[in-house]
């Protein structure tokens, strides 16, 4: 397998680097005596702090699994298990980010023009990146199945979180050898998650018409709201949000309008289904 290759996939139509650059918002630094290219930098600056509040996010949910793990019997077993795993969920899911934000936005110049004739299609920050949010998609179907399903659901919800990190890690490398586009853009990563969460979903679904827990309900919410998010993007991207804002001096882009609504969706689930964990899994302890 010629991982290589995926330096091979070229933009298409092909763009020589600079006639690229010609079409992005961009700072241009003398640097230890070369080009130091800086594009996008208010996007930049978002995707980068988008990273940061997801990583300190998870971070929040594995301080409130010490106190999840106090709880007498089961119950708090499992908050302090799906609390641990949103945490880990969200930590991978930051660090991805900032790998994404590395080479989407700030040095994707860089990372895929610099030296080349042609602009490289993508890189394998992103394509690391996208294993990552997989893996992290991964992490919260052990969460959704640690807390809010018993016996054979739970243990099936587990089983394919776990799968299908591998899966798309074997998925995403097969396409970078090839190499072929399709495979190794976000696109395909989209697809992919897209299945998981529809379950998720039903889980909590299912959960929150059985036993009336708010943080199911509160997951309910964040699922729906992830779809609106996903919506929004799709609508600026195949709208040519980027372009249309670009050319009359904004630099504002539909990734701007995927991140600023992942930093919503990143503090809901930081504030307020973190709590609701904590305290479900106390109510059910005192019961």
């Amino acid at each position: 397998m010629n991982l290589s290759n995926l330096g091979t996939l070229a933009l298409s139509p092909p763009q020589s680097p600079e006639a690229w650059l010609a079409t992005q918002p961009s700072w241009r630094f003398d640097f230890a005596g070369g080009d130091l290219v800086l594009i996008q930098p208010s996007s930049t600056l978002i995707v980068y702090a988008l990273g940061i509040l997801t990583i300190a996010m998870g971070l929040r949910f594995l301080g409130l699994r010490r106190r999840a793990a106090a709880l007498a019997g089961a119950s708090g077993t499992a908050t302090a298990r799906a609390l641990l795993c949103w945490g880990i969920a969200l930590v991978v899911w930051g660090l991805g980010t900032l790998l994404a934000g590395t080479s989407y936005q700030a040095f994707g110049y860089m990372i895929k023009g610099s030296g080349r004739a042609t602009m490289a299609l993508t890189s394998y920050w992103e394509v690391a990146y996208m294993m990552l949010t997989v893996a992290s998609v991964s992490s919260m179907g052990v969460a959704v199945a640690a807390f809010s399903t018993r016996g054979l659901g739970g243990k099936f919800l587990g089983a394919w979180a776990w799968i299908s990190t591998p899966a798309y890690l074997a998925f995403a490398l097969v396409g970078a050898a090839k190499p072929d586009a399709f495979m190794v853009s976000f696109e395909a990563m989209v697809l992919f998650v897209i299945p998981s969460m529809l379950g998720f979903f039903a889980v909590n679904l299912l959960a929150w018409l059985r036993w009336k827990r708010r943080a199911d309900l509160i997951l309910l919410r964040a699922w729906l709201g992830m779809a609106l998010v996903m919506a929004a993007y799709f609508a600026a991207y195949l709208g040519g949000l980027g372009p249309a804002l670009w050319s009359r001096g904004l630099w504002f882009s539909e990734n701007d309008v995927l991140h600023l609504g992942l930093v919503a969706w990143m503090l809901y689930l930081g504030f307020r289904l973190a709590p609701a964990l904590l305290r479900s899994g106390g109510e059910a302890a005192l019961a």
